[in-house]
């Protein structure tokens, strides 16, 4: 009786065992089924001059390297936009199909701010943030860092992430514009695979994400060079002198003469929303300003001026002109300079751009005294 028992010990503890193994191997058999294997391809067979690397930079070119910043900006403006830019991305070869790339930052620095539909980041250059969201066609989502992830709509052996990269002015931070050509770096874009339930593996252990839920196809870190100065414009030879000639005052009014000068405007981040400004600011005191009359110098003549009119000084008229140069006010280059398009902004250019102005002698109130008539202006322009 003893010996039966033993015997159906060992049965059981052999059942047990067999169980055991049995339970054991299937959910090795299960775990494996749940890894997914990832190469990048060779770069000989990749499309669109896209290339399998990853921590690379992506280039942004700006329309004009020299940018000049309007003043003042508001709290969140955007100063640039680069819509479209294509950033060449390839994506590896898996050892399961169906896999759509996805795209997200691979930055791990969350969002400084939340404006309308786009997520901003910090760059290496203080007051500027970045966003870059994808917008293929009718789609724009701002991307956001890993874990979350957009999903690209076709499922392809290769790809572009088309984007809209913004550049914002951060509030509370100057942005450098006298150290030249600076650098922005911006977060790294990446295109990677996931699947709800698997983990990946690669021979290339940095292309595998830290908790190994998703595999890396590409990334491109965001880059433009940019050189900033401040907003204003540059009048070519900087002191513009004007022959008033000779006047005997038994008119009231002199000739016109020709007061034109010639401004070079640096490109402006977004110009098209900026409009150029003048305004002048004498040196003597303003006689009238509603009829633009400025007073001589303290040694000058007596009792005469100089009355400043914006356009051709020979469609001037005898009476007071249409656009007198005023110190009180501001004019706007769309209504100085021939053929500019607010639309298209003030471009700049290597002769610049001719602001007509003239220059009268006029004779004012009491006993005039003869002599010279000189008079000193600054005129200013900039982007409001």
């Amino acid at each position: 009786m003893w010996q039966s028992t033993e015997i159906a010990s060992h049965r059981i503890i052999r059942s047990i065992f067999t169980l055991a193994m049995l339970v054991l191997f299937l959910n090795v058999a299960s775990a494996s089924a749940t890894v997914i294997h990832c190469e990048s391809q060779p770069r000989a067979i990749t499309r669109y001059h896209a290339w399998p690397e990853i921590y690379k930079a992506t280039e942004v070119n700006v329309d004009n390297i020299r940018m000049s910043l309007p003043l003042p900006l508001s709290e969140w403006a955007v100063i640039y936009t680069a819509e479209n830019h294509v950033v060449d991305l390839d994506v590896g070869v898996c050892d399961i199909d169906g896999l759509s790339p996805r795209f997200t930052l691979l930055t791990a620095t969350p969002a400084i701010a939340h404006q309308g539909n786009d997520y901003i980041y910090a760059t290496n250059v203080p007051g500027i943030g970045i966003s870059a969201a994808e917008s293929f066609r009718a789609r724009y989502h701002s991307l956001q860092p890993y874990p979350l992830t957009d999903r690209w709509d076709e499922a392809t052996p290769y790809t572009h992430l088309y984007a809209t990269i913004k550049y914002w002015k951060i509030p509370g931070q100057n942005i450098p514009s006298d150290a030249g050509a600076l650098t922005v770096i911006g977060p790294e874009v990446g295109m990677v695979y996931e699947k709800s339930g698997y983990s990946f593996t690669s021979s290339e252990t940095n292309r595998i994400t830290r908790e190994g839920r998703a595999y890396i196809n590409d990334s491109r870190i965001i880059k433009a060079t940019i050189f900033f100065q401040p907003p204003t414009c540059d009048i070519k030879s900087h002191h513009v002198s004007i022959n008033m000639g000779d006047y005997d005052g038994t008119a009231v009014v002199s000739r016109w003469k020709d007061a034109s000068f010639t401004i070079r405007c640096p490109a402006s981040f977004d110009d098209r929303k900026h409009k150029i400004q003048f305004t002048m600011i004498p040196v003597t005191r303003v006689l009238d300003i509603r009829r633009g009359i400025i007073a001589p110098g303290t040694d000058d003549a007596h009792h005469y001026g100089i009355q400043l009119a914006w356009g051709d000084y020979q469609h001037q008229p005898s009476g007071d002109p249409a656009m007198p140069v005023r110190a009180d006010r501001y004019v706007e280059a769309h209504e100085l300079i021939k053929g500019y398009s607010e639309v298209d902004g003030l471009a700049d250019s290597e002769s610049g751009h001719t602001i007509r102005m003239a220059a009268r002698a006029i004779r004012t109130s009491g006993d005039e005294i003869p002599g010279p008539v000189s008079t000193v202006i600054q005129v200013i322009a900039y982007y409001r």
